[in-house]
């Protein structure tokens, strides 16, 4: 029996391209100042550490930037209200699943301050959440440390909790690994790595639907 849900939030909650193209766009900007480089050069650097590290908070920490001060910067400068619009059903998916006697918490890599503006213009602040974790807090994903930690917020064992994201190999092997289950969202499936999937989904809207026939 489920207690909890634990949703990502990049290419999970959030799925609109015209953002992630500005993120993009805005975050090589930030880098290419910090380095002292073009914005082409500064992403072939990124990419290169992130083949390692698995995420770009942890690449950004493992040269030794500081990725707080990253996330607030971008922030600054990316127009979010234009990016992203309310979404009613995003906030009717995670009210319906808290309907159910069930706690939800999301759990991200991004900073706080980028996040706390993304959700506001998606129309589900951080009110609608029993927690909201962001690397800020915790170690990025795909350590261990920000899965424990949830859970250990929401007075949960991992077992007692589905996690909900859309890469495999940095978010649901590693809440496998702590004891939890797991959906995927979107198509970042391989044979080989099914093991590490137990439900999969198209898109986020259809999660009540699958927690409600868990329950």
């Amino acid at each position: 029996m489920f207690r909890a849900v634990i949703l990502d939030f990049d290419w999970t909650f959030n799925t609109s391209r015209m953002y992630y193209a500005r993120f993009d766009e805005v975050s090589f900007e930030v880098l290419a100042e910090r380095f002292g480089c073009s914005a082409a050069e500064a992403e072939r650097k990124m990419q290169e550490v992130k083949e390692k590290t698995l995420s770009l908070t942890s690449a950004m920490r493992y040269i030794g930037l500081d990725s707080d001060e990253f996330y607030d910067e971008v922030a600054s400068r990316m127009d979010i209200c234009s990016l992203l619009t309310e979404d009613t059903r995003l906030k009717e998916v995670v009210l319906v699943i808290r309907g159910m006697s069930l706690k939800v918490a999301m759990l991200t890599n991004s900073g706080r301050s980028l996040l706390k503006r993304a959700l506001d213009a998606l129309g589900c602040p951080f009110e609608h959440f029993d927690f909201v974790v962001t690397s800020s807090e915790v170690e990025p994903k795909p350590s261990l440390e920000p899965f424990r930690h949830t859970a250990e917020l929401l007075r949960c064992d991992p077992e007692e909790v589905l996690y909900v994201g859309d890469r495999i190999s940095s978010e649901l092997k590693p809440a496998k690994q702590v004891g939890m289950k797991t959906v995927l969202i979107g198509s970042d499936s391989h044979n080989e790595e099914s093991r590490w999937i137990d439900w999969a989904l198209p898109d986020i809207y259809q999660l009540p639907d699958l927690v409600r026939s868990l329950q």
